[in-house]
């Protein structure tokens, strides 16, 4: 465990790749994975779109039926243009085709492909895809300085001191200090006893 807590860069990657896992495969994919619902015609792919369109101007030809049409391209604002330009190219290859087109086209818009002819041509939008790829890096520069200010706190953190119980040294218990009873400390012997006397004038 200590060692762990003197290694938080190992941490932080460790923390990284478990909640990573945890978004993407239990919360993204099992709990709530993405569903597409409503999808209508203008969210197929071109060359579904080009059957799709065929396909219902073939119907149209058929059953002249201009409410059956434009239900069956409801909520697709484009597809008059989507129609003529079809039809513009399938003229030298299937001009049958190409007319049932027209057709489908004038169903859905009175004025047919002449009102699409005539309309201006929307300016193209640049620099999606560079804005996109900026809001991808901005949000790494912010989880990694999140990251790297979690990492600096763990490192600035106090550690507790490093007793002798860590390192396995026990200290020996403290010696009991001797203790005297009263009756030796009174009879205690002194070193040595002597009778001096002195008398004035004999020093020698």
């Amino acid at each position: 465990m200590e060692s762990m807590q003197r290694q938080p860069v190992l941490i932080g990657v460790i923390a990284f790749i478990v909640g990573f896992s945890i978004g993407l495969f239990v919360f993204g994919w099992g709990l709530t994975p993405v569903e597409y619902t409503g999808a209508g015609p203008q969210d197929l792919l071109g060359t579904y779109q080009d059957y799709y369109l065929t396909s219902l101007a073939r119907t149209y030809a058929a059953t002249n039926d201009p409410a059956f049409a434009r239900g069956a391209l409801a909520g697709w604002e484009e597809a008059p243009a989507a129609i003529c330009d079809l039809a513009a190219t399938r003229r030298n290859i299937d001009p049958v085709t190409s007319q049932q087109l027209e057709l489908l086209a004038t169903a859905v818009d009175t004025q047919g492909c002449a009102a699409v002819a005539a309309a201006p041509a929307e300016p193209v939008e640049e620099g999606g895809g560079l804005g996109s790829l900026l809001l991808v890096v901005v949000l790494v520069l912010v989880f990694a300085a999140i990251l790297y200010a979690i990492l600096m706190v763990m490192r600035r953190a106090p550690r507790p001191l490093a007793t002798d119980s860590d390192y396995g040294l026990e200290m020996a218990p403290a010696a009991a200090a001797p203790s005297y009873g009263a009756e030796e400390e009174l009879a205690a012997t002194p070193i040595a006893r002597f009778h001096t006397e002195y008398e004035r004038g004999h020093d020698t």
